[in-house]
């Protein structure tokens, strides 16, 4: 069907837009329009010459809204597109056309009367805003399929009469059908909506209906509504109180049963059918002349005695017969058994004994008590052999079953005592408290003893006796492990009342493991064969005096012998003169063969027999530095020797500039700091400057923390303490020649953002990291403070900002090669410990959420704090959650009205923000 309608609508489009295309282009000198006081036009009249048209959206500049009165009739159109502009079509606009195919506007909210009338349409759809058809509006068509609208609510009279129609599908919302709506159609079967009050006369007269569904919202049925049809049957509601003339004349009606709430069927109602049975069910109902004419001579007439149908049976000679009523019992869902059966027809007021169960009924799950009006029990209970009066229908019995009663006990396996309770057959089982047992947490209620089916007490019904078993978990309880100066043990976890594996012995200098205890007085000894656990508990190491000397050997690799030493047990070594190797520097002593542990002879301590393995570099004698000036003074190049320390030289100078500093790379993101850099390979370093009077665009700065000058209170920045140079092992340096005095900072000017005004949130911030050369620019003026901040940037920052000490082994990230531009303060972050990476990645260009900002600020100013209240969003089982409280007891995260949002990303600004708060408040 859906291929069908595809191809059809196919054929349309090619048919109307290739074969006949529409007339595309408007000229307004086809049209007649007037103004309407809205600004909007109103066509009054076309003169145009084309027949397939495409009606204008605007005409003289103006929106078309609205087409008036036979503004198109008798121009003899074949085609017509109507523009989605127009709310309203005045009456007759396009009858008495050639109409094959129209375009409807989607804002029409009701078609006129006559709007379509005498044309030769086949198919219409009726756009959804449309509420009210108008009067004769598609009049003789030849519509054979019509969308009505899913809002219409009235439809007109004469609306679709003489056309093609075979189906039609009434909009639940419809409540009026006008006069011959629909008839002289070709209708096979209709379905009214319970929406429909009203029908009018004739409505779907002359049609070929079968079958028709009337809904119990009718209380009249028009003169001549279903007249002239191919009825074989009808059910009139109980609803209906008058049936008019012929409303069901000319059908093939068999039998009918007229309401008891019918007050008047009038004359020729049901005249021409072929009716042998009709059942009249009140005393009262009037059955004007002619009611039954021409229909069969053997029609019989049911009624009461004395009713107006044995009167009327008796004038017009029809056979007539008292109603007569059963009595039917209804199994009502047994699955066993035989139902009873009455074949008496019993008159009304007829005195009748309700039968047993004589078919031995049996349903699952409950027992047989009696016989009630409604299937699920809750109308009138009429007990067996009780008498009865018969009414003025049919009687229906149904069997009605009490449901058993059955007991559930509650097993709970050593759990404290849950009492059985009584439930009836098919009904659901309230839960229970939950049980408890020393140990045990309570897991839930299962059906089997071995505890595989659970009991779902939303959904599984009671349908017999039955037990239900609790199911338990074991409790895990840990174990501390006080070790008593001795090698730390990680606490475990232990299931309630299981044996415990014993852990690897710790170990203490010049002492020897004697076993585990249960109290701190070592009188209690822990069994690990015998022992279970049963709460959290401490065990205490028992320790014994053992030997007192121990020896260090060392593993040259290579290099010159190194004297083994004999060391006190739990006390430091002395450390030995470097060794030697031929083209190799000495690079430390390690206590791993890998070389990635390091020994400290100032802090480790010598607890058993071990062996240092010493570290080697490859020695290049010497390397060059040049100095590379941007347009200054020349500087000498140096010759270093391999892994030293270069010699500051004095500073260049260049005309209208003041130098800021020596750096590693032309963009000028990483100084060169002369008393800890050391050269291990040609380098040449870059002269950074400042335009005199300006700020410049960033530099590496360590700052010191301290207030931000206000324009009432303005500070002198002080200069930051030099760090002591370190004496490089066992290589020369030549003299440093005496330096000229730096110049005095002056006070430094605003840098100016074109995008960060001074009364912008973050100014303030923003001017501090700027001028300490932390943060810069874009090379357009502006600062960007609402973009986020990328991974690498923040490493950048930080490494401008603060001095880095290295705790951690260098670790090679994936993504970050030797040449990427940050791959220098990458490494300088993650040996400080702030970064760590993602599955060997750093994802420089990743946005960093405000979540991962909060940690990395907590390690790198080593922030602590004992509060733990925080923000809505961030919840104690957050993972960033105590980053988040220590940034926040600190002053440095204020919030958004009680939220942290810690999954969205940092911007510019609200970084320069926080570090500035981490560095100054």
């Amino acid at each position: 069907m859906k291929g069908l309608q595809v191809g059809l609508l196919f054929t349309v489009i090619y048919f109307i837009f290739i074969v006949n295309p529409l007339s595309a282009h408007a000229n307004e000198a086809d049209y007649v329009w007037t103004n309407n006081k809205d600004g909007t036009v109103k066509i009054k009249d076309y003169i145009g010459t084309d027949t397939s048209i495409i009606i204008p959206n605007e005409l003289g500049g103006k929106v078309v809204t609205e087409i008036g009165m036979a503004a198109f009739g008798e121009k003899n159109l074949t085609q017509v597109v109507i523009p989605d502009s127009v709310i309203q079509i005045g009456d007759l606009a396009f009858a008495e056309n050639q109409l094959t195919y129209v375009e409807l506007s989607n804002n029409l909210t009701s078609i006129g009367e006559g709007v379509f009338f005498m044309n030769k349409l086949t198919n219409i759809e009726i756009p959804d805003n449309v509420t009210q058809i108008g009067l004769y509006a598609f009049l003789d068509n030849e519509l054979s399929t019509v969308k009505l609208p899913n809002g219409l609510k009235i439809m007109g009279d004469f609306a679709f009469t003489g056309n093609q129609l075979t189906s039609i599908e009434l909009p639940e919302t419809l409540k009026t059908i006008g006069e011959m709506a629909f008839s002289e159609n070709q209708l096979t079967s209709l379905e009214i909506p319970p929406s429909v009050t009203s029908i009018g006369p004739y409505a779907f007269a002359t049609n070929q209906l079968l079958n028709v569904t009337i809904p119990l919202s009718i209380t009249n049925l028009a003169e001549g509504v279903f007249h002239d049809n191919q009825l074989t049957s009808i059910e009139i509601p109980s609803s209906v109180t008058n049936i008019g003339r012929w409303a069901f004349g000319e059908n093939r009606l068999s039998s009918l049963e007229i309401p008891k709430n019918v007050i008047t069927v009038e004359d020729n109602a049901f005249n021409d059918n072929q009716l042998i049975k009709v059942r009249v069910l009140s005393d009262s109902t009037v059955l004007l002349e002619d009611t039954f004419k021409a229909n069969p001579v053997d029609l019989t007439i049911y009624g009461h005695d004395a009713s107006t149908a044995q009167a009327y049976a008796n004038q017009y000679n029809h056979l007539f017969e008292l109603l007569a009523y059963k009595v039917i019992y209804n199994d009502n869902g047994s699955v066993q058994g035989n139902i009873p059966v009455d074949e008496n027809m019993y008159q009304r007021n007829t005195k009748v004994t309700v039968l047993d169960n004589v078919g031995a009924l049996e349903k699952t799950g409950y027992l047989f008590n009696g016989w009630n009006s409604t299937a699920n029990g809750d109308g009138v209970d009429y007990a067996v052999n009780s008498i009865i009066d018969i009414g003025e229908s049919d009687l229906t019995l149904y069997a009605k079953w009490t449901p058993n009663v059955y007991t559930v006990t509650f097993n709970t396996d050593g759990g404290t005592t849950i009492d059985p309770v009584t439930v009836m057959y098919d009904k659901e089982l309230t839960q229970p408290a939950d049980p408890t047992k020393v140990g045990h947490t309570f897991v839930g209620w299962y059906v089997d003893d071995t505890l595989n089916t659970p009991w779902d007490f939303a959904a599984d019904r009671i349908t017999g006796d039955l037990t239900l078993y609790a199911k338990w978990t074991a409790i895990g309880y840990t174990v501390f492990f006080e070790t008593n100066g001795g090698t730390a043990i990680s606490p475990v976890t232990v299931m309630y009342n299981e044996q415990m594996s014993e852990p690897t012995a710790p170990k203490k200098a010049d002492h020897t493991f004697a076993g585990w205890y249960k109290d701190e007085t070592l009188t209690k000894p822990w069994s690990f064969d015998t022992d279970i656990v049963s709460e959290d508990l401490t065990l205490y190491a028992k320790w014994e005096v053992a030997q007192s000397e121990y020896t260090l050997d060392f593993d040259t690799n290579g290099g010159s012998a190194v004297q083994s030493q004999r060391i006190a047990g739990n006390a430091t070594a002395t450390k030995p003169i470097n060794p030697t190797k031929a083209g190799y520097l000495f690079a430390g002593w390690y206590k791993d063969k890998a070389l990635t542990k390091p020994w400290s002879f100032d802090t480790d301590k010598v607890v058993e027999n071990m062996t240092l393995y010493a570290k080697w570099q490859v020695e290049q004698s010497q390397y060059t530095v040049d100095f590379y000036t941007n347009g200054g003074s020349a500087v000498p190049s140096q010759r270093i020797a391999g892994n030293a320390t270069a010699t500051e030289p004095m500073d260049p100078i260049k005309a209208g500039f003041t130098f800021a500093g020596w750096y590693k790379d032309a963009n000028f993101t990483l100084p060169w700091n002369f008393n800890k850099d050391k050269v291990t390979t040609n380098i040449t370093l870059y002269a950074k400057w400042l335009v005199n009077g300006s700020s410049g665009d960033g530099g590496s700065v360590i700052p010191i923390p301290i207030p931000i000058p206000t324009p009432e209170e303005p500070t002198q920045k002080p200069t930051p303490e030099q760090p002591k140079p370190e004496k490089p092992d066992s290589v020369p340096v030549e003299p440093v020649e005496p330096q000229p005095p730096k110049p005095t900072p002056q006070p430094e000017e605003d840098i100016t953002f074109s995008d960060v005004p001074k009364d912008h949130w973050a100014w303030t911030m923003i001017q501090a990291m700027a001028k300490q050369g932390v943060i810069t620019g874009y090379p357009d003026g502006t600062f960007k403070p609402n973009a986020p901040v990328q991974r690498q940037h923040v490493a950048l920052m930080l490494a401008r900002a603060m001095e880095l000490e290295p705790k951690k082994e260098a670790l090679a990230f994936n993504d970050i090669s030797a040449t990427h531009p940050y791959a220098e303060v990458i490494q300088r972050v993650q040996q400080a410990g702030l970064f760590d990476g993602v599955n060997g990645n750093f994802n420089p260009t990743a946005n960093m959420t405000r979540a991962q900002m909060a940690k990395v600020l907590v390690l790198a100013f080593h922030l602590t704090s004992t509060e733990k209240e925080t923000f809505h969003d961030v919840p104690a089982t957050h993972w960033a959650y105590d980053y988040i409280a220590i940034l926040a007891a600190n002053g440095i995260a204020l919030g958004d009205n009680g939220y942290f949002r810690p999954e969205d990303s940092v911007t510019r600004a609200q970084f320069a923000a926080f570090l500035y708060r981490a560095l100054y408040e």
